[in-house]
């Protein structure tokens, strides 16, 4: 009897611990799907059920085979838009007839339609090195989780691969430092989906590029893809199409929408071959397309993420809005001549004067570990805290350059709620349970301002509206052929136009004197050469434009 008992004493422990053998990290949710990343310990045959109703699963995936220490990916398909969805991973000993056990049931939205409220969160820098602590990330992501955001962007410096020594920069460390985070990650982004923005330390960088496929950049790439799923084009993200050599797409910068709010994620470091002053580069093409995501979106708030400034205070691209006129982020020479003429011939203008022309209400960004909320120009350069701080009182705000502001020390993140009308950014700070007796709480709320949608000019809208109007084309998205159909109500010359989503144009459609009436224009994808993608079409008449988004399947 004894024997027996002993025996399944030790069957439980072992299903015990094989059920909590594995992450889950959410990403790249569209109106339609979402991305599972799973990594398990030993081999096993796994799906995943999944529904509207808690407890009650409608839907399942086909089942798959994870290998050990080797992340899966699959999506959830046929969702709605707008919906909380909930699920379960099932899971058994590969080729096992044994039941499959259930993991913890999660749950998740797919994205919100304009004029919904919602809120997503923002973290930078966890670092986890020898001036991080592990204790108080953990805590702030368990934090994040719960405010129960949408979804969760990190502004980079996580898996430092960049600052391995040299000896230890081959591809078991560089993973290594990828499966770290995924335990800290599994605190929230089993529901709460991930958008990574890439840092200076991930390693992802132009100038130790040297055309091999072990390379520091390239070895980093694929990793980070492997590990963590990120946005690339498709119907509901902009970004790279380049396919680089030895990666493919990179998923580094993208762009997308929610509720009320652009999203746009940066990568100047790929683009950067020498660092410091004008060496800090987005690149021609990330430039066309940001420049053309900015002048599309009809976002009432649009939030830019980069790791840090595109110049910034040395070699090290520092600091916040007092280095912002320099270099391509501003058009200024360190002796504050103008050189954004001779050094950018092909850009139109700087960076921030893009953000400022184009109404960006903030520029999020990291890299310096604090808090400063700055006030240039019209728009907030927001220096995000870092969530895993070691030490909560000092801040070397001075040293990297920063002097005016909103400056608050500590560790934390920030929690942006949205409205249809105002987007409120608050800075939650973490306290360990041993620095609670300074007098603070742990997720005290340390400062928050609201941004205030941008107000509508009736007037000039009414008077536009009066000239012509432009209806969505259809079907969209479509295959072969779609349908732009458009009414002018003041005879004049009208241009349409159709672009690709960088900006670049396609071809003029329509360029003529029209006289009042209601107009239809078909447009051929194999006659245009269109490819699976987003393209625009703008429409003029005098002072007036408007712009409409549409997708090409092939």
């Amino acid at each position: 009897m004894k024997k027996v008992h002993i025996f399944l004493f030790l069957f439980l422990s072992v299903n015990l611990t094989f059920s909590q053998n594995f992450t889950e990290i959410l990403g790249r949710p569209t109106n339609t799907s979402i991305t599972m990343n799973i990594l398990f310990d030993q081999q096993v045959d796994v799906f995943w059920e999944y529904g509207t109703t808690s407890g009650v699963y409608s839907n399942s995936t086909t089942t798959l085979v994870a290998n050990a220490n080797v992340p899966l990916e699959t999506d959830f398909i046929n969702l709605q838009t707008d919906t909380k969805y909930y699920y379960r991973t099932r899971y058994r000993t590969n080729g096992s007839s044994s039941a499959f056990l259930a993991g913890t049931e999660h749950s998740f939205h797919t994205p919100r339609p304009a004029g919904s409220a919602f809120s997503f969160a923002i973290e930078a820098d966890p670092h986890l090195d020898t001036n991080s602590n592990p204790a108080a990330y953990t805590l702030t992501l368990q934090n994040i989780f719960s405010k129960t955001p949408d979804f969760m962007l990190d502004l980079g410096d996580i898996f430092m691969s960049e600052k391995l020594p040299v000896p230890m920069q081959i591809q078991s460390e560089i993973t290594n430092r990828h499966t770290l985070f995924r335990p800290y990650f599994n605190e929230v982004c089993h529901s709460v989906p991930l958008y990574l923005v890439i840092g200076n330390h991930e390693g992802e960088l132009g100038w130790l590029l040297n055309g091999t496929a072990n390379s520091m950049p390239v070895m980093a790439s694929n990793t980070r893809k492997l590990y963590y799923p990120n946005p690339y084009p498709n119907s509901f993200y902009t970004g790279d199409t380049t396919n680089q050599p030895f990666i493919g797409l990179r998923e580094n910068y993208y762009a997308y929408e929610w509720g009320n709010v652009l999203i746009v994620a940066l990568d100047p470091f790929w683009y950067t071959l020498v660092k410091g002053d004008w060496g800090w580069t987005l690149g021609t093409t990330q430039y066309s397309w940001f420049k053309s995501v900015l002048e599309t979106s009809q976002a009432k708030f649009k939030f830019v993420f980069c790791h840090n400034l595109l110049g910034g205070k040395g070699s090290d691209a520092r600091g916040g809005a007092e280095y912002v006129d320099f270099f391509e982020m501003g058009g200024k020479n360190a002796d504050s001549t103008w050189g954004f003429t001779a050094y950018r011939p092909n850009f139109q203008k700087t960076i921030h004067q893009l953000m400022v022309d184009n109404h960006v209400q903030i520029f999020f960004h990291g890299h310096d570990h604090l808090y400063d909320k700055q006030d240039k120009d019209g728009m907030v350069y927001q220096e995000v805290p870092q969530p895993s701080n070691r030490n909560i009182t000092n801040t070397q705000a001075v040293n990297y350059g920063y002097l005016s502001g909103v400056i608050i020390p500590g560790r934390g993140y920030l929690l942006v709620s949205v409205t249809d009308s105002s987007a409120k950014v608050d800075y939650f700070k973490t306290f360990l349970p041993n620095e609670v007796t300074t007098g603070h709480s742990n997720g005290e709320l340390a400062y928050s301002y609201t941004i205030t949608a941008p107000a509508t000019n009736i007037a000039e809208i009414n008077e536009a509206s009066a000239k012509f109007s432009i209806e969505q084309n259809y079907p969209n998205p479509f295959k072969s052929e779609t349908t732009i159909k458009y009414k002018v109500s003041t005879a004049n010359n009208i241009q349409l136009s159709v672009y690709d989503m960088f900006g670049r144009e396609i071809k003029t459609l329509v360029n003529q004197y029209q006289a009042v009436g209601n107009y239809a224009i078909s447009l051929n994808a194999s006659e245009l050469s269109l490819k699976t993608g987003i393209y625009y079409y703008k429409i003029t008449l005098g002072n007036y434009s408007k712009s409409m988004k549409m997708i090409c399947i092939e």
